[in-house]
């Protein structure tokens, strides 16, 4: 069973590293119409994804005018158990009036 913890779950079409994550959590406190661009992006791969289900958290850790820093944490679900299996943290530049 999966909860949330008052978030939206966003559906990821792609096998997810934690950057999806960390990226939508980005874009829901940039204007609308804006564009992402990724500046930077550090991946730490802590354990092996072996699980039923992968859940990625992403969390803003601050956000400017132009500059958003998140961090994202990806857990393999399996028998009930969750293991940390990754850690990311990006900084995203917001495209103003690109889209």
């Amino acid at each position: 069973q999966v909860k949330s913890m008052g978030a939206e779950f966003v559906p990821v079409d792609y096998e997810e590293e934690g950057g999806g994550a960390g990226g939508y959590a980005g874009l829901t406190l940039m204007p609308a119409g804006a564009e992402v661009l990724t500046v930077e992006f550090k991946l730490n791969l802590l354990a092996p994804a072996d699980g039923d289900l992968l859940v990625a958290e992403g969390q803003v850790l601050k956000s400017g005018r132009n500059l958003v820093i998140t961090r994202g944490e990806v857990y393999a679900i399996k028998g009930g158990r969750a293991t940390h299996c990754a850690t990311m943290q990006q900084t995203l530049m917001t495209m103003h009036g690109k889209a």
